[in-house]
């Protein structure tokens, strides 16, 4: 506040200073704009916070240090003498017309973490003097062309010498290390120079950086909701996350469905039932920041105890226990996409003489139970229709059977003696309902049965529920769509999803099953969305990389691969996952290719996906070979920048 007060106070008097010399061995805050030139020495101290001008140098000598964390800066910067310089941001370059420059010498170090840099830059060193110039994130705007990327200044040495090198323009071999890079998000054109007096030469070393912020959100998960209560606590690890040379000083989450999530590192928070596309956005300490996303699909945990479940999804198999059913009459299953309710299909009953016919001879005597179904009345026949009946056709409790009745359209467990009698009526309105009817283990009487209809249990009457035992016969077996071995009660619609436990479920675990789909729904998860190679011109193919894809729901994930790029290889193109992990191969064949940037996007689909498609981005770059080209007016290793075609020799 107290920098903004004064500059402000700068402003509205427009006071500026030609020049400005310390040499007092003190710190001095810069908050006011100078016209001319900055000269520190000594073991002086300056933080510069303004500039401006139109003609300004700083000088930095004798074993001073300058951190400038803004302003504009006009022709240039000297730093000799064992000083230090630190330049962390600023324009630079931008007010003139001549040149920028940057000279280091003397042992002196200079490190520019950031700024903007504009005309043309040329790095003046002397040779044998040891001074070092780096770069780390730089922006250079030059010649107002955005080339983003194709240069990197993450790591810019100015050091040593060359060999002389005479001023007559021709080429010559400089001994150094000059090769090109790649760079995320750096922008630099027109021209970069190094020069020296004379036929001294100093050394320019661009160096070959990885990538310098890359997220990582850890692999994808599927959790169990452990307590069954909607949600589960899930660990986000962002601890893979990298950055070179640089700090993460942040890692923030953000979930697709809207579920809060802290920021941090590694973090917990409850996840809700679904499937979650989460993003880490990580964050350096010079504002770079760089995405990643993570399926994360929480889901309830599988409801125990089953004995018998007929899914209806290709024919009439059990298939926890291998009590396969046979259709009659003219029963089969119907798979037309939005008709069933849960996996791919459901049995089509007429209402005269369908039927399924199972050898399961059902839970007996006393003994605890659930039998549940989803069920899809067409209308009301004027009898009671059968969902689902077992046990005997005569005797005071020995039967099980569900009906719907045909007076009122509601749920009856007759049982031979007694019923137990649900309160919702008009049930078969042609709409996809939930049936589930269980008996307690210590149970005794029909007053202990409990009728749940679309999850939540049924206000229940009886008729003898005190005085009537439950004592189921073995004399039918297990039938679906009549009752009493086919011969009562023939139901007109459709049923899905049949089951048999041998407890009575919970009131939890019940209204659980109104959020089970028409499939437990594959998803498609990856292991990573972006792809990074790089390789040289008419050199070697890159290294192959590989990802991972993987089922992160439940059913069977069939997915493919497309892409249309010619240079991009896939193997395998395709495959198989019920939650096993399927390894990717991702290779190139660069022939023929020009030096430069490019990116193409692999399509990972599955149509019964919930998540259908996804993508992963292949990044390559492919440096170009470096000329070296020396003008005649002076001798220099001179960057330029060939317009008519915007490639980048040296």
């Amino acid at each position: 506040m107290k920098r903004l007060a004064l500059l402000i106070i700068i402003l509205t008097l427009a006071r500026f200073v030609n020049a400005t010399t310390w040499n007092d061995g003190v710190v001095h805050d810069l908050d006011y704009i100078i016209d001319s030139y900055l000269q520190i020495s000594g073991t002086t101290t300056v933080n510069v916070y303004a500039g401006g001008g139109t003609t300004k140098w700083i000088y930095s000598q004798h074993n001073s240090k300058l951190n400038i964390f803004d302003g504009t800066f006009g022709e240039g910067l000297s730093v000799g003498d064992n000083s230090v310089a630190i330049v962390h941001s600023g324009i630079f370059g931008s007010q003139t017309n001549t040149d920028f420059c940057i000279v280091v010498n003397d042992q002196s170090i200079t490190t520019i973490y950031g700024g903007t840099y504009s005309g043309t830059i040329r790095l003046y060193g002397y040779p044998g003097d040891s001074s070092t110039l780096e770069f780390h994130g730089a922006n250079f705007q030059i010649g107002g062309q955005d080339v983003s990327g194709l240069i990197d200044a993450e790591e810019l040495a100015l050091t040593g010498a060359l060999s002389t090198v005479t001023s007559d323009g021709a080429v010559r071999s400089y001994g150094g290390v000059l090769t090109g890079a790649l760079q995320d998000g750096s922008i630099l054109n027109n021209m970069l120079e190094i020069t020296c007096a004379g036929e001294n030469q100093a050394n320019l070393i661009l160096t070959p950086a990885p990538i310098p912020l890359v997220a990582d959100a850890g692999p994808n998960q599927t959790v169990k909701d452990i307590n069954n209560d909607g949600s589960e606590e899930v660990t986000l690890d962002g601890s893979g996350s990298t950055s070179i040379g640089r700090s993460i000083v942040s890692w923030v989450w953000t979930d697709d469905l809207g579920d809060t999530i802290p920021d941090g590192e590694i973090v917990t928070a409850p996840l809700s039932l679904g499937v979650h596309t989460i993003t880490l956005t990580v964050t350096d300490d010079h504002g770079l920041s760089d995405p990643e996303t993570v399926g994360i699909t929480v889901v309830r945990p599988p409801i125990t105890s089953m004995i018998a479940h007929w899914p209806f999804d290709l024919d009439a198999s059990d298939i926890e226990s291998g009590f396969h059913g046979s259709f009659e009459g003219g029963a089969a299953v119907t798979n037309t996409p939005g008709e069933y309710r849960i996996g791919t299909g459901m049995v089509t009953l007429d209402g005269v003489d369908d039927r399924v016919s199972t050898p399961y001879a059902g839970i007996s005597g006393a003994a605890a139970r659930t039998t549940c179904a989803w069920f899809k009345c067409d209308g009301d026949t004027g009898y009671h229709q059968s969902i689902l009946s077992y046990g005997g056709a005569s005797g005071s409790g020995s039967a099980w059977r569900i009906w719907i009745n045909g007076n009122d359209g509601s749920i009856i467990n007759a049982m031979g003696g007694g019923n137990a009698n649900g309160a919702t009526t008009g049930l078969y309105d042609g709409q996809w309902h939930h049936i589930a009817v269980t008996f307690p283990d210590g149970g005794t009487h029909i007053q202990d049965v409990k009728i749940y209809v679309d999850g939540y249990e049924d206000s229940t009457w009886y008729t003898n529920g005190d005085t009537q035992t439950v004592n189921t016969f073995a004399d039918n077996a297990f039938e679906i769509g009549m009752a009493n071995g086919g011969t009562i009660a023939p139901f007109d619609g459709n049923i899905d999803d049949v089951r048999v436990y041998d407890r009575a479920l919970t009131d939890t675990e019940i209204l659980a099953m109104q959020d089970e789909r028409p499939i437990s729904d594959p998803v498609i998860g990856l292991s990573d969305s972006n792809l990074y190679f790089l390789s040289e011109l008419s050199g070697p193919n890159p290294v192959d990389q590989v990802f991972s894809v993987q089922n992160s729901g439940g059913g069977t994930l069939n997915w493919q691969i497309s892409e249309s790029i010619s240079w991009v290889n896939v193997s395998p193109g395709s495959g198989v996952s019920t939650g096993q992990t399927d390894t990717v191969t991702v290779s190139f064949d660069t022939a023929g290719l020009t030096g430069g940037f490019y990116s193409c996007d692999l399509i990972i689909s599955s149509p019964d996906a919930i998540n259908n498609p996804q993508l992963v981005t292949v990044n390559l770059y492919i440096a170009e070979a470096h000329d070296l080209i020396v003008p005649s007016e002076y001798p220099t290793i001179r960057r330029h920048h060939r317009s008519q075609d915007s490639r980048f020799l040296w």
